[in-house]
């Protein structure tokens, strides 16, 4: 049984760089990315996800992009390499709350025993699972 994505968070635009005294080329690229998220252009959303990924940025922004990947991998049916992601930016960064929520989520099993896939959005921030940087996608 596929239980709905708006379970899951993944960063808000104004979350993206709310803890960003200065706004750098990776949070830059980082909001850009939740923006294309948010309007559900995910192409280009996991495109600039993998640009902060690749840049020298605080653990923190790439944890944000680590949980948002997961979260489109979730959306695509990747499990496996989501719960990897979600790993991954509990890794770079343990305060990461969105990430182990997702993580549970996503690991709890449903009604008929299996895995709880999320597959929705959420209105409030599309596909707001979990903002990665808030305290619980």
């Amino acid at each position: 049984m596929q239980a709905s994505t708006d379970e899951l968070r993944h960063s808000s635009a104004d979350s993206a760089t709310s803890q960003v005294p200065s706004v750098s080329e990776p949070d830059t690229l980082l909001r850009a990315a939740v923006s294309h998220f948010d309007r559900g252009d995910f192409q280009h959303a996991v495109g600039l996800y993998h640009q902060v990924l690749a840049g020298q940025s605080r653990n923190e922004t790439l944890a944000q992009a680590c949980n948002d990947l997961a979260v489109l991998d979730c959306l695509s049916g990747n499990l496996d390499s989501a719960r990897a992601m979600f790993r991954r930016a509990i890794e770079l960064d343990t305060a990461c709350e969105a990430a182990r929520t997702n993580l549970a989520l996503l690991d709890a099993p449903s009604d008929n025993g299996s895995a709880h896939v999320p597959n929705g959005t959420d209105s409030a921030t599309t596909p707001n699972a979990v903002p990665a940087d808030d305290a619980s996608l």
